[in-house]
């Protein structure tokens, strides 16, 4: 009980303190005041809290999505620099130390994105992109949080060719759920759902990766495994899904905490 500091294996993301509840740290490594005024100080009101931003949901998609912590409460507050979540767990493990398998972070406080007017037009008929991202963006099964693995896209990304090769007539999808297997789910503004499988795309051009995903690209070559010989390769590097795509990402989320 009390404050856990969960040392990062990456000089890219600092240690991350949790916080049991009650809360009282504010300031520092501490639990912002911004989120203790939303949440509360306890367990009963970051429960109530949480329980009434779900029922808030619009879209039936992103509450479909949010099926995935049914049976789950908030026992923590995990802080990493600026960005804090919100720490849940099944009842049964409530008092077990946060690591991966046991635990859903999901962002403390929900987000209001500016998307750029192109991306807004362009994903305006599927609504529930946007507001997944606003509620869920940055949702994380890592302890420490360590970015794109095991992880969701805290912001929309508009996923290129360029950087990611293979990608086809999926150039300019979005980039939603990062497994940790260096693959990365997308969703296109038609609504359809696929995989870009980074074991048949092993040339990055790196003078292209730039921002937070170039990270990732640089990341993945370390582990990408030697390339398919060009004939067994297919057309593009996604493989299509058949259910959208919060669907696919609940799956993702409940296969990896299962396989854990």
């Amino acid at each position: 009980m009390g404050t856990v500091v969960h040392e990062s294996l990456s000089s890219s993301f600092p240690d991350a303190w949790e916080h049991d509840f009650p809360l009282s740290e504010i300031g520092g490594s501490g639990v912002p005041a911004a989120v203790i005024s939303c949440i509360g100080r306890d367990q009963a009101s970051a429960e109530a809290a949480f329980t009434q931003r779900l029922s808030a949901l619009k879209s039936p998609e992103v509450r479909e999505f949010a099926g995935l912590f049914d049976g789950m409460l908030p026992c923590s507050v995990m802080v990493q620099g600026e960005k804090c979540w919100l720490v849940l767990k099944r009842v049964e493990n409530q008092l077990a130390s946060t690591q991966f398998g046991n635990a859903i972070m999901v962002p403390a406080l929900s987000q209001c994105l500016v998307w750029s007017p192109d991306l807004a037009g362009d994903f305006a008929h599927a609504s529930y992109m946007l507001e997944f991202f606003d509620q869920f963006g940055g949702l994380t099964l890592l302890v420490p949080p360590s970015g794109y693995c095991a992880a969701c896209n805290d912001k929309p990304f508009v996923m290129r060719s360029k950087a990611f090769p293979g990608l086809g007539e999926w150039d300019g999808s979005l980039a939603f759920f990062y497994p940790g297997d260096g693959d990365v789910m997308l969703a296109r503004p038609d609504g359809s759902t696929g995989v870009w499988q980074h074991e048949f795309s092993a040339d990055y051009d790196e003078s292209e990766c730039t921002g937070p995903l170039g990270l990732l690209a640089k990341a993945i070559q370390s582990f990408l495994p030697s390339p398919p010989d060009p004939a067994s390769r297919p057309p593009d590097c996604v493989a299509r899904c058949d259910k959208n795509i919060l669907v696919e990402v609940r799956e993702a989320i409940k296969w990896a905490m299962n396989r854990a």
